[in-house]
């Protein structure tokens, strides 16, 4: 997202309380908050970003979804 710096922490806070969310962070960029939003199956990860909007203050939406799921993932 691109958030007007002065709600840049509100917005964060705010989207931290999505039981979906993993994480989010700053980022030097024109899309200044990165996050992660996991959803149902079943449930348009759209819609669910589209419920962020009446927090003010968010210029633009960028939505990057996942393309290929790679599961038993493991560090060797």
């Amino acid at each position: 997202m691109s958030i007007e710096p002065d709600r840049l922490d509100y917005v964060a806070n705010q989207i931290n309380r999505h039981p979906g969310v993993s994480h989010n962070y700053e980022r030097n960029h024109e899309y200044n908050l990165w996050f992660t939003l996991a959803t149902p199956p079943g449930t348009d990860l759209k819609t669910e970003v589209d419920k962020f909007s009446k927090l003010g203050g968010i210029k633009k939406v960028r939505l990057l979804p996942t393309i290929k799921l790679i599961q038993n993932w493991r560090k060797t």
